[in-house]
């Protein structure tokens, strides 16, 4: 089968490319699936694109893009015992109609969901769960979180739930009116004048801060 996918050969140069792909020819632990969503992640995407410096080390050109994909199963190996044709499930594949990969490589299989759309970015919002656990947040403290896009907004919603007094700052104004809405506080992170914490902190100001902003 054909299958179309989104390379970077060098800055600002995007194609689409075309691979084939043999969805009869897999090891026994191999899968073959097609992509339903697969989740755009700006920050990275725009860097990647610009040519800003990788976050990781090795060759940087030609790369895919697009690490968040949710996808049907197509075609399965002889080894692949808890996966069959049909199911949905989520990986790290990039912005592509169709590939192959090893059953253990995908990150879960997707449940009973309604909405596709919103495992599409279960990866995003995993990380910024275990921001909060490697920050070792609790109940009670005040978190302070830097820029609202898919991240923050997880760990604003996460850091509600355990208890602690969120506070978010962000330069997208629809962002702010949705979040405090929700009872957490949020500021224009760009603005010139900055309410002081304390009135809202108890003096105590922030125990914690994780900045998801795009400053590269």
């Amino acid at each position: 089968m054909r299958c179309s996918v989104f390379e970077l050969s060098e800055p600002k140069q995007l194609y689409l490319k075309e691979e084939e792909i043999d969805i009869s020819a897999l090891d026994d632990h191999e899968l073959v699936a097609e992509t339903i969503y697969s989740a755009i992640s700006p920050g990275t995407e725009v860097a990647a694109y610009k040519g800003a410096s990788p976050l990781r080390p090795g060759k940087v050109y030609p790369r895919v893009l697009g690490y968040c994909n949710v996808a049907r199963v197509i075609n399965t190996g002889k080894g692949v015992a808890k996966l069959k044709t049909g199911d949905y499930i989520i990986t790290h594949q990039s912005h592509r109609t169709l590939f192959k990969c090893k059953a253990g490589e995908l990150i879960v299989p997707v449940g009973n969901i309604s909405d596709l759309r919103h495992a599409a970015t279960t990866y995003l919002y995993h990380l910024g769960y275990h921001s909060l656990i490697s920050a070792d947040a609790k109940a009670g403290q005040n978190i302070g979180v830097i820029g609202i896009g898919t991240l923050g907004y997880s760990v604003c919603m996460m850091s509600r739930l355990i208890g602690a007094r969120t506070f978010g700052f962000s330069n997208q104004k629809n962002t702010r009116e949705i979040l405090n809405k929700q009872e957490i506080r949020c500021f224009n992170k760009s603005a010139d004048n900055l309410p002081d914490l304390n009135l809202f902190t108890y003096d105590q100001g922030l125990d914690i801060v994780i900045n998801t902003s795009n400053t590269w």
